[in-house]
């Protein structure tokens, strides 16, 4: 009974009030409702059926179109990315806080209540800093040269402009393991990882693969696509604490040259 209830639950608004009921008792009669049932049980079996074969003929699609190459690329920088974001936060307070304090300082090792003037301060030049230049590349810059990229990417290939933002998408994780050595400091270091994050190769990765996937399984394909990336950012910040932050940015650099 709790069985035929669920199924009748899930049948169509029609399929409901096509369905006689008696005027005296109210009692379903029944070869409506097995009729009924068993036509809704069909629709069911149809739609998982195309579901199955739809997700099938994706995994072939991006197989023979060769546009599984993106999902490892995807993948690593992701990881290397989402490995070193963890500590930029310390290191971009503590220096901020070094240079007003005009000595060097570990503003992660004190209490909030007993954080120094210079690691209160720390935190909103910090954020004053990153803003900047956030505006100037993923704003100014980006509005400006995202489209001239695309139309060149557009008359002469993806592959040189893949290769092109692989390499700056491993700014960022050079420059962080230079940071950590002691060549450098923030704010000579960030504008390179603004510039390596913003002109990454997510934007040729998407048309590269807009272009060989049928339009049948494109959107698919793409949010394929996306996932990757994104399952790349969960991995790498429990990565990133296993070992010390200098370890951390010798694996991201090994990842990036990958």
């Amino acid at each position: 009974m709790n069985r035929s209830w669920r199924r009748l639950k899930t049948l169509s608004f029609s399929q409901v009030t096509s369905l006689s009921f008696s005027d005296s008792d109210w009692e379903v009669d029944s070869a409506s409702l097995r009729n009924a049932l068993v036509e809704g049980d069909d629709k069911a079996g149809e739609g998982a059926g195309e579901g199955e074969a739809s997700l099938g003929g994706l995994a072939r699609e991006v197989v023979r179109s060769g546009a599984w190459r993106m999902l490892p690329l995807l993948l690593i920088l992701g990881i290397c990315w989402s490995m070193i974001l963890p500590a930029m936060p310390n290191y971009c307070t503590n220096f901020f806080a070094s240079t007003s304090a005009a000595k060097p300082l570990r503003c992660e090792d004190f209490l909030v209540a007993e954080a120094p003037p210079p690691c209160v301060d720390a935190h909103w030049q910090c954020v004053q800093y990153q803003s900047l230049w956030q505006l100037l590349i993923n704003s100014v810059l980006v509005f400006t040269l995202a489209p001239v990229f695309g139309k060149l990417s557009d008359r002469y290939g993806r592959k040189f402009f893949l290769l092109l933002g692989t390499l700056l998408a491993a700014l960022p994780v050079y420059a962080f393991y230079l940071m950590t050595k002691g060549y450098g400091n923030y704010l000579v270091t960030y504008p390179f990882m603004s510039l390596g994050t913003a002109f990454g190769p997510l934007g040729p990765a998407l048309a590269y693969v807009s272009d060989l996937v049928s339009k049948k399984y494109r959107t698919q394909a793409l949010s394929m696509l996306l996932g990757e990336l994104f399952l790349g950012v969960i991995f790498g910040p429990p990565l990133s604490k296993l070992w010390r932050e200098e370890t951390s940015a010798i694996l991201a650099c090994v990842c990036a040259t990958l």
